[in-house]
């Protein structure tokens, strides 16, 4: 539906992914011919659960269509510094949730397996997150393509290359909340590529009961636990690292 609008020096050829908390297209430097992913997340955004979510990103692409349509297909909008963003306190960030993905990005941004965000773009609809962009997804590479089908040693890698960036990540206060193969790209050379940090928090212990990321790969004490445990007058709370 946005095919052929433009950012900058972006221009978007298709949409190639969704969710309750924005839209994700592929976008080409008109400039340096460099293909992005450019994510469009929406202001304002309050956190909801994942029936919501076609409701949600049906919702961003109509005002998105609107919005570019109104400025001819063509925005020219202004750059965020990203240490800004990066240094914003916890308050701030709760009055301006849309930066919250992409503080919690930048802050473990220095692993090579952490997708990199190049620059991030301000409009009065929605912040657009422009990054490297990777054709290839983990679920995909298993699924349709039995890419790791009798290759011990390449399951191995992704593994290991798995467990360092999440361990980097809580080592800095990060918990993802939502690793799945659908969020681990790979690079040409079957290097992983973390992304989507939407559902991530700092907080080191969740309720039992706040279900948080995607039911099948949800860890099992929180699927199936029940909204009324407690010990003794006290809510039961999970370690949020235990779960990534």
């Amino acid at each position: 539906m946005l095919t052929n609008c433009q950012i900058n020096n972006f221009q978007i050829t298709k949409q190639i992914g969704s969710g309750a908390y924005g839209l994700v297209f592929h976008a080409i430097d008109l400039i340096s011919e460099n293909q992005y992913a450019v994510k469009a997340v929406m202001k304002n955004n309050d956190h909801c659960n994942e029936s919501s979510d076609i409701k949600k990103s049906t919702l961003l692409q109509g005002q998105l269509y609107h919005y570019f349509k109104s400025f001819q297909n063509k925005l020219f909008l202004p750059s965020i510094n990203l240490e800004s963003i990066k240094s914003l306190t916890e308050e701030q960030l709760s009055n301006a949730p849309n930066y919250k993905e992409i503080a919690l990005h930048l802050k473990v941004h220095s692993h090579q397996n952490v997708v990199t965000i190049h620059q991030v773009l301000e409009s009065s609809l929605a912040t657009f997150i422009v990054m490297d962009y990777y054709p290839r997804d983990l679920f995909t590479s298993i699924v349709d393509h039995q890419h790791f089908a009798q290759d011990g040693t390449l399951v191995k890698k992704v593994f290991l290359q798995l467990c360092s960036v999440i361990q980097h990540c809580h080592h800095l206060g990060v918990y993802h909340c939502d690793i799945k193969p659908e969020n681990i790209l790979l690079d040409s050379q079957d290097n992983v590529q973390l992304c989507d940090f939407g559902l991530s928090t700092t907080s080191k212990e969740l309720l039992a009961n706040v279900c948080v990321g995607s039911s099948y790969y949800m860890a099992p004490e929180r699927i199936s636990c029940p909204s009324s445990l407690t010990h003794g007058n006290e809510a039961v709370s999970f370690p949020t690292a235990t779960s990534d």
